[in-house]
Protein backbone atom coordinates (compact mmCIF):
# COMPACT_ATOMS: atom_id res chain seq x y z
CA UNK A 1 0.00 0.00 0.00
CA UNK A 2 1.36 3.40 -0.99
CA UNK A 3 1.43 6.28 1.49
CA UNK A 4 -0.89 9.18 0.63
CA UNK A 5 0.89 12.34 -0.56
CA UNK A 6 1.83 14.85 2.09
CA UNK A 7 3.80 18.09 2.25
CA UNK A 8 5.82 19.08 5.30
CA UNK A 9 6.49 22.77 5.96
CA UNK A 10 8.65 24.06 8.82
CA UNK A 11 8.42 27.69 9.90
CA UNK A 12 9.59 30.21 12.48
CA UNK A 13 7.29 33.08 13.36
CA UNK A 14 8.69 35.13 16.20
CA UNK A 15 11.32 37.11 14.40
CA UNK A 16 12.17 39.80 11.90
CA UNK A 17 14.70 40.59 9.18
CA UNK A 18 17.70 42.78 9.93
CA UNK A 19 20.37 44.00 7.57
CA UNK A 20 23.92 43.50 8.82
CA UNK A 21 26.43 45.00 6.39
CA UNK A 22 25.74 43.28 3.05
CA UNK A 23 23.66 40.45 4.51
CA UNK A 24 20.06 40.23 5.59
CA UNK A 25 19.46 37.83 8.47
CA UNK A 26 16.37 36.45 10.16
CA UNK A 27 16.57 37.37 13.85
CA UNK A 28 14.51 35.30 16.24
CA UNK A 29 12.48 37.22 18.78
CA UNK A 30 14.91 36.41 21.58
CA UNK A 31 17.82 37.62 19.44
CA UNK A 32 19.69 34.37 19.93
CA UNK A 33 18.33 32.42 16.96
CA UNK A 34 16.94 29.82 19.36
CA UNK A 35 13.20 30.08 18.71
CA UNK A 36 11.16 26.95 18.21
CA UNK A 37 10.64 25.78 14.65
CA UNK A 38 7.03 24.76 14.01
CA UNK A 39 5.93 22.04 11.61
CA UNK A 40 2.78 21.62 9.56
CA UNK A 41 1.95 18.44 7.68
CA UNK A 42 -0.53 18.95 4.86
CA UNK A 43 -2.12 15.80 3.49
CA UNK A 44 -1.73 17.10 -0.04
CA UNK A 45 0.87 16.94 -2.77
CA UNK A 46 2.96 20.08 -3.36
CA UNK A 47 0.82 20.86 -6.42
CA UNK A 48 -2.33 20.98 -4.27
CA UNK A 49 -1.06 23.33 -1.53
CA UNK A 50 -2.56 26.83 -1.75
CA UNK A 51 -1.49 30.10 -0.17
CA UNK A 52 -4.81 30.60 1.62
CA UNK A 53 -4.86 27.06 3.03
CA UNK A 54 -1.28 27.39 4.30
CA UNK A 55 -1.94 30.74 5.99
CA UNK A 56 -5.11 29.33 7.56
CA UNK A 57 -3.21 26.31 8.94
CA UNK A 58 -0.38 28.48 10.30
CA UNK A 59 -2.86 30.78 12.05
CA UNK A 60 -4.76 27.81 13.47
CA UNK A 61 -1.55 26.20 14.74
CA UNK A 62 -0.43 29.44 16.38
CA UNK A 63 -3.95 30.20 17.65
CA UNK A 64 -4.02 33.53 15.83
CA UNK A 65 -7.23 35.11 14.52
CA UNK A 66 -6.54 35.31 10.78
CA UNK A 67 -9.32 37.87 10.25
CA UNK A 68 -7.60 40.43 12.51
CA UNK A 69 -4.07 40.37 11.14
CA UNK A 70 -2.12 39.84 7.97
CA UNK A 71 0.56 37.18 7.70
CA UNK A 72 3.64 37.68 5.53
CA UNK A 73 5.45 34.49 4.51
CA UNK A 74 9.03 34.42 3.27
CA UNK A 75 12.16 32.29 3.03
CA UNK A 76 15.77 32.40 1.89
CA UNK A 77 15.86 30.75 -1.58
CA UNK A 78 18.17 27.73 -1.61
CA UNK A 79 18.67 27.54 -5.34
CA UNK A 80 20.17 31.02 -5.44
CA UNK A 81 22.17 30.70 -2.22
CA UNK A 82 20.80 34.12 -1.53
CA UNK A 83 20.80 36.13 1.66
CA UNK A 84 17.85 38.17 0.40
CA UNK A 85 14.43 36.92 1.51
CA UNK A 86 11.87 35.95 -1.07
CA UNK A 87 8.26 36.73 -0.12
CA UNK A 88 5.34 34.39 -0.77
CA UNK A 89 2.21 36.22 -1.92
CA UNK A 90 0.14 33.66 -3.84
CA UNK A 91 -0.26 30.04 -4.96
CA UNK A 92 2.48 30.28 -7.59
CA UNK A 93 4.96 31.55 -4.98
CA UNK A 94 4.00 28.67 -2.64
CA UNK A 95 4.55 26.16 -5.43
CA UNK A 96 7.95 27.69 -6.24
CA UNK A 97 8.96 27.58 -2.57
CA UNK A 98 7.89 23.95 -2.21
CA UNK A 99 9.89 22.92 -5.29
CA UNK A 100 13.11 24.52 -4.02
CA UNK A 101 15.04 21.75 -2.29
CA UNK A 102 18.75 21.04 -2.13
CA UNK A 103 20.46 17.84 -3.29
CA UNK A 104 19.49 16.16 0.01
CA UNK A 105 15.82 17.14 -0.51
CA UNK A 106 15.87 19.71 2.32
CA UNK A 107 13.83 22.90 2.04
CA UNK A 108 14.48 26.29 3.67
CA UNK A 109 12.57 27.07 6.84
CA UNK A 110 9.89 29.62 6.04
CA UNK A 111 9.45 32.76 8.12
CA UNK A 112 6.09 34.15 9.20
CA UNK A 113 5.66 37.79 10.16
CA UNK A 114 2.40 39.28 11.37
CA UNK A 115 1.40 42.91 10.99
CA UNK A 116 2.17 45.19 13.94
CA UNK A 117 -1.47 45.45 15.03
CA UNK A 118 -1.39 42.27 17.11
CA UNK A 119 -3.22 42.50 20.41
CA UNK A 120 -3.66 39.77 22.98
CA UNK A 121 -7.29 39.61 21.82
CA UNK A 122 -6.10 38.49 18.35
CA UNK A 123 -5.01 35.13 19.74
CA UNK A 124 -7.77 32.54 19.89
Amino acid sequence: MQNPPCTIICFDYRGYYMKDKAEINWISRDGEGEDEIHTIVLKKSVEEVTYSALVERICRKLKVDESKMEAKLSYFPMVLYSNTPSYIWNDEDIFGYLLQVNHEQYRSVSHVEFNNDIDKDDYV
